[in-house]
C-alpha cells in the first residue's frame, strides 16, 4: 500500500495513477475487511507532517479509496483523527491551491456516502459555500460545487426533507451551477469539467433543474461540447475523457427519463398511500412525507416529451453518437447512452430527425459490444435464453431503442442500402423475445421489428455468403419458429424457404446447421414441410450420422416429425425410412439405445425413431 499512496497527487502521470486504481483494487480483493486500519495509519501519518505535499498525498489516496472501497473509505473518513485533519488543513494549506482543491474533491467523493454527509455539512458547508463563490482556483470552485450539489440532492431524498424550504435552495444551486459552468471553456483541465458535469448528473435528478436546463439552449451547447466529434486518439486521452462523457450521457439521460409505468400492483400501494395522506397530514412530520409522495407534475409525459423535443433540437442525438464513439466501446457508459437514446425516440414523430442524426449506426454499435457474448452454438430456443444469461437487462434498452425505429422506418432507412447494418440487428432484436428480463412491450416491439426486417427477404438473410451472418439468420430462424408457432406457416407455405433451410442442413459450419436443425424440428411434422424433407432425406440423415450430439439430438427429432406428417402417405413413409437405412441411421441409434439413460436427452427421440424404423419396414439388426 505504501507503493502506491503518492500515485493519486496531481503531478502523478496517467500510467502511474492507473497502476494505483488496479493495485488498490486488488488490495481491496485480497484483504476484504481489513483495508481501513493499516490505510489510516499511513493517512494519520501524512497528516501529522506539515507538509502541504504530504498531506495532498493523503487527502488523493482517501479519495481514491473511496472509490475502490467506498466502505473501508468511508469509515476512515469519518474517524475523529481524519475529519479533525481534513479541517485543520483548511488553514495549515491555505497558501497551497492544490491541497485546497483536494480536500473539496474529497468532501465531494465522501458526499457520495449518505453516513459522511452530516459530518461534512457540520464542518465544512460553510468553506464549501465560499469556495464556490472565489473565481481564483477554477479547480477548487468546480469540486466545491459538485459537494455542495450531493450535499443537497442527498438532503432533498430524506424522510425529513422540508422541500417547501428546499425548492428556493434548489433555484440557488442551479443558478451556481450554471455560472461555474459556463464560466469553464471546453478545453478547461479534465477534472474540473468532469467535477461540473457530475453536479449536472446529480442536479438533474430533481424535476425542477430538468425544466431549467432544457429551456437554456447555451447550456445544452455548453454541455455538449465537452463530447467532442473527434474520438480521442490515445488510450490515456480516452481514459481521461471517460468520467466527463459518462456525466453528458447520465445528465441527457435524466432530462429525457420517463416516470417509470406502474404495475397494477404498484398502483394499487399507490392508492393505499394516498388514502392515509389525510390522516398523515396531521403532523408536520407527516406533512413533509405527503409533500415526497406528491409525484411531480413536472415528470408527466407531455412535460418530458417537451424536455425531449428541446434536447433533439439542441443536437443530443449526434452528443450521444460523439459520447459512444469517444468512450471506446465502454459498457457502461453504452447502457446510459442506449437508455437516453430510448427516451428521446419514444414519441414518433421525433425518430426521422433521431435517425438524421445517427441514431441508428450509435445503437448498432452499443449493441455490437453489449451482445458480443452471446453466440449460441446450440440454436434451439431455449439455448437462446440460455446465451443470453451474461447480458445485462439494461443493455436491452438499446436493442428496444433498434427496435422502435425499426418498427418506424422501413429497414433501408434505418440501416441503409447495404443489408449488413440490418443483419447485424437480428441478434439485439431477437434478445428483446428471449432474455429473462424482457418485458412484454419489449417483446411485442421486438417482435413488430423482426417482422419489418424480413421485409428484405429470406434469401438476403440465409444465403449470405458470410458464414457468421449466415450462422445468425438461421438462429434466428430457430428462435421464432420456436417462440412463435404462427411463424411456422410462413416457413412451409413457401417451398423456396424450405429449400433453403434444408440445404444449410448439410453446409460445413456447425452452429449453422445445429440452428437449421433446430427450425426443421419445429416444422416438420407438417405435411408441407415432410415432404419437402422428404426430397432432401439424405441432409437429415447426414444430421443424425454426424459425431456432434447435438446433431444427432436434432436430426431425430426432425426424423420423428418427418414420419408424423408423412404418416397418411405409406409409399413416402417407406420411402423415407429407405432414405434412413441407406444413410446408416440405424447403426447410429441402436448403441444410443443399448447405452440407455447414460445415452442423456437423445435417448428418447433416438428409441422413438428407431422404432419408427422398424414399423416403416427397415429390418434392424444388433
Amino acid at each position: 500500500m505504501d507503493a502506491v499512496f503518492t500515485c493519486f497527487v496531481p503531478s502523478a502521470s496517467t500510467e502511474d495513477r492507473a497502476n494505483g486504481y488496479r493495485v488498490l483494487a486488488q488490495l481491496v480483493d485480497s484483504q476484504f475487511g481489513r483495508l481501513a486500519r493499516p490505510a489510516q495509519l499511513l493517512i494519520d501519518a501524512a497528516f501529522r507532517s506539515p507538509s502541504a505535499t504530504d498531506a495532498l498525498a493523503a487527502l488523493t489516496f482517501l479519495n481514491a479509496l473511496f472509490q475502490a472501497d467506498s466502505t473501508s473509505a468511508t469509515s476512515i473518513f469519518l474517524s475523529e483523527s481524519v475529519l479533525e485533519s481534513v479541517h485543520e488543513s483548511l488553514d495549515l494549506h491555505v497558501a497551497a491551491p492544490d491541497v485546497q482543491r483536494a480536500i473539496a474533491a474529497l468532501l465531494s467523493q465522501a458526499a457520495a456516502q449518505k453516513e459522511c454527509r452530516e459530518p461534512i455539512a457540520t464542518r465544512f458547508l460553510t468553506w464549501l459555500e465560499s469556495s464556490s463563490q472565489q473565481k481564483s482556483n477554477t479547480g477548487l470552485r468546480a469540486a466545491a460545487v459538485c459537494a455542495l450539489t450531493k450535499l443537497f440532492t442527498g438532503a432533498r431524498d430524506t424522510d425529513k426533507a422540508d422541500l417547501r424550504v428546499q425548492d428556493s435552495q434548489l433555484e440557488g444551486l442551479v443558478g451556481l451551477i450554471r455560472q461555474t459552468l459556463m464560466s469553464v471553456p471546453t478545453a478547461s483541465d479534465a477534472s474540473s469539467v468532469a467535477d461540473l458535469v457530475e453536479a449536472l448528473a446529480y442536479i438533474t435528478t430533481q424535476p425542477a433543474a430538468k425544466d431549467r436546463f432544457a429551456l437554456d439552449p447555451k447550456v445544452l451547447a455548453h454541455v455538449f461540447s465537452f463530447a467532442p466529434k473527434q474520438a480521442p486518439l490515445s488510450v490515456e486521452a480516452a481514459v481521461t475523457q471517460q468520467p466527463t462523457l459518462y456525466g453528458v450521457a447520465v445528465f441527457i439521460r435524466n432530462i429525457a427519463a420517463y416516470r417509470p409505468q406502474r404495475s397494477a400492483e404498484e398502483e394499487q400501494v399507490a392508492k393505499l398511500r394516498s388514502m392515509t395522506r389525510e390522516g398523515a397530514s396531521l403532523s408536520s412530520e407527516g406533512r413533509m412525507q405527503s409533500q415526497q409522495n406528491v409525484e411531480d407534475p413536472r415528470d408527466d409525459p407531455p412535460a418530458v416529451l417537451a424536455r425531449c423535443k428541446m434536447l433533439i433540437a439542441a443536437s443530443a442525438v449526434a452528443t450521444l453518437g460523439n459520447i459512444s464513439k469517444g468512450a471506446r466501446e465502454s459498457p457502461r457508459i453504452g447502457r446510459i447512452v442506449g437508455e437516453a437514446l430510448l427516451h428521446l425516440i419514444d414519441d414518433k414523430d421525433s425518430r426521422g430527425r433521431a435517425l438524421a442524426d445517427g441514431a441508428a449506426s450509435t445503437l448498432l454499435a452499443i449493441t455490437r459490444v453489449a451482445f458480443a457474448s452471446t453466440t449460441n452454438t446450440a440454436g434451439a430456443g431455449e439455448s437462446a435464453s440460455r446465451a443470453l444469461i451474461n447480458v445485462d437487462p439494461t443493455d436491452l434498452f438499446a436493442a428496444q431503442a433498434l427496435a422502435k425505429l425499426t418498427i418506424t422506418a422501413s429497414p433501408v432507412q434505418v440501416y441503409g442500402p447495404s443489408t449488413s447494418g440490418a443483419l447485424n440487428a437480428l441478434r439485439p432484436l431477437s434478445s428483446l423475445l428471449f432474455h429473462v428480463s424482457a418485458t412484454q412491450l419489449q417483446a411485442f416491439e421486438g417482435l413488430m421489428a423482426l417482422t419489418n426486417l424480413a421485409s428484405l427477404g429470406p434469401d438476403t438473410l440465409l444465403l449470405d455468403s458470410h458464414d457468421l451472418v449466415r450462422r445468425a439468420a438461421a438462429e434466428l430462424t430457430c428462435n421464432i419458429l420456436s417462440a412463435v408457432p404462427d411463424a411456422c406457416e410462413r416457413v412451409c407455405s413457401v417451398s423456396n424457404r424450405m429449400q433453403v433451410l434444408l440445404a444449410l442442413a448439410d453446409v460445413e459450419d456447425e452452429p449453422t446447421r445445429s440452428a437449421v436443425a433446430g427450425a426443421l424440428a419445429c416444422i416438420a411434422h407438417d405435411p408441407r414441410a415432410a415432404r419437402a424433407v422428404l426430397e432432401k432425406a439424405s441432409n437429415v440423415a447426414r444430421l443424425i450420422t454426424s459425431d456432434e450430439p447435438g446433431l444427432v439430438h436434432r436430426g431425430s427429432v426432425v426424423a420423428l416429425g418427418t414420419f408424423e406428417g408423412l404418416q397418411d402417405d405409406e409409399d413416402k413413409t417407406k420411402e423415407f425410412a429407405r432414405v434412413m437405412d441407406a444413410e446408416g441411421v440405424p447403426k447410429v441409434l441402436i448403441p444410443i439405445v443399448k447405452r440407455g439413460a447414460a445415452a442423456g436427452p437423445v435417448l428418447q427421440p433416438a428409441a422413438e425413431l428407431l422404432k419408427a424404423l422398424v414399423i416403416a419396414g427397415v429390418k434392424i439388426t444388433a
